[in-house]
């Protein structure tokens, strides 16, 4: 199965394509305002616009939580190439497709992973994860934290991924490692597909979370 990912946050850009079990991806760093450039990304893995997406069998992305901005560009630009080629969106929470990425550095499962990203004016989107060696399951859906809600959240027992973790004074069970790139959305779209999934037209849309649509939740 051939898809192309892509992960667009507010300060990088990555692309991934997933063909019959290999994965090839690139990131590159980005404004908050810059628009995502589609040929550059598309140049870095060596592909050819038109060829590539004739071949495709679906599309993945990061749906977020994230920037509007980035989000609503990725969208827009994947929903017109779905359209026109006829072919389905997978859209995939950046915050679960991390904690799925932590996967390949865990030696023992089931295991929590806790998963925090930048939000804007010093708020963090949060999400946490439960791994076993072969899937995952949300154990608290995508919110907005304030950094003090995060300092309660970690302990010494939980597994931190993440860049919003980086404002910890102990930081020491947080996972360097795992960096958002479009090559773990593409894999966890896949995993999904395999077990047989299915996204509607609703599902496609982006995540956007702000204090208010939070509070509007859990009202």
């Amino acid at each position: 199965m051939k898809i192309l990912a892509f992960d667009i946050g507010s300060n990088y850009s990555s692309i991934a394509i997933h063909d019959d079990g290999n994965i090839n991806s690139f990131t590159v760093p980005a404004s908050p305002r810059q628009r995502p450039d589609w040929d550059y990304l598309f140049s870095k893995l060596e592909l050819i616009p038109n060829q590539i997406l004739n071949s495709l069998d679906g599309l993945a992305y990061a749906n977020g939580p994230g920037s509007y901005t980035a989000l609503r560009s990725t969208a827009v630009f994947l929903k017109a190439i779905a359209y026109s080629k006829n072919i389905p969106i997978f859209p995939i929470s950046n915050l679960e497709a991390l904690a799925w990425q932590a996967k390949d550095w865990m030696d023992s499962f089931p295991i929590e992973i806790n998963v925090a990203l930048n939000a804007d004016q010093g708020k963090f989107y949060q999400g946490s994860y439960r791994l076993s060696s072969q899937n995952i399951e949300t154990v608290s859906s995508p919110k907005i934290c304030s950094s003090e809600e995060l300092e309660k959240i970690a302990n010494k027992e939980k597994v931190l991924v993440g860049e919003g973790w980086l404002l910890l004074s102990d930081k020491d069970n947080l996972l360097r490692s795992v960096q958002a790139n479009a090559s773990s959305v593409a894999s966890l779209a896949l995993h999904y597909i395999n077990q047989g999934n299915h996204f509607d037209n609703i599902d496609v849309d982006p995540i956007y979370l702000s204090d208010t649509t939070f509070k509007k939740l859990n009202s």
